[in-house]
């Protein structure tokens, strides 16, 4: 028997979920591309930017990861199956792009994938920061062996190239509406283009 994947909608009922995990975090190091974001979170982000997490700031760290294992306890009380990324495997895939940018967290899980009919896309670009883009190596594992065995088409987004440029490839998840017949995406400075 085939795993039956498909997404027409916005509104449906939400059957299964990726939720990402608070693991190994590492700040985001500083860089222009993080100027949308306010005073205040360009001042922390160029103190603590490639510093560890866990070390840096534990509470708070504890409070993040307390957070996300709530939203999945409700997520499962309401019948939601939820799929978790995975730590990342490899040194290369824990230190890919850092030295365009350091940092990394794998809180998002379906921000790196996106289900529109039954076509699964895998994007290895969201957002336009480089340290965003290792955690795909923390979804497509996870995401491909569900894929197994599926009704799914999967495709790829082309991965951007290693030095950064705003003039890339770049498809966040969270751009893209489906209403059932059309598909919306949005265009912005931060990510999809």
């Amino acid at each position: 028997m085939t795993n039956e994947i498909e997404a027409f909608n916005e509104w449906g009922k939400l059957r299964e979920a990726m939720i990402g995990i608070v693991y190994d975090m590492v700040f985001l190091e500083y860089m222009p591309a993080m100027d949308w974001m306010t005073k205040w979170g360009i001042k922390s982000a160029k103190k603590p930017g490639g510093m560890k997490a866990d070390e840096e700031e534990p509470e708070m760290i504890e409070k993040l990861r307390e957070q996300l294992e709530n939203f999945v306890t409700v997520l499962e009380k309401r019948g939601v199956k939820v799929h978790r990324n995975i730590p990342l495997r490899y040194p290369e895939e824990k230190e890919f792009l850092n030295s365009t940018q350091k940092g990394c967290y794998l809180l998002g899980g379906a921000g790196f994938f996106r289900v529109i009919g039954k076509t699964v896309i895998l994007m290895g670009t969201t957002m336009r920061l480089p340290a965003r883009r290792k955690q795909v190596y923390s979804v497509r594992p996870v995401l491909e062996e569900l894929l197994k065995d599926s009704n799914a088409r999967y495709v790829a987004v082309p991965p951007s190239s290693p030095h950064y440029s705003e003039d890339d490839i770049y498809l966040e998840n969270w751009d893209i509406m489906v209403d059932g017949h059309n598909v919306y995406v949005g265009i912005s400075n931060t990510a999809s283009n």
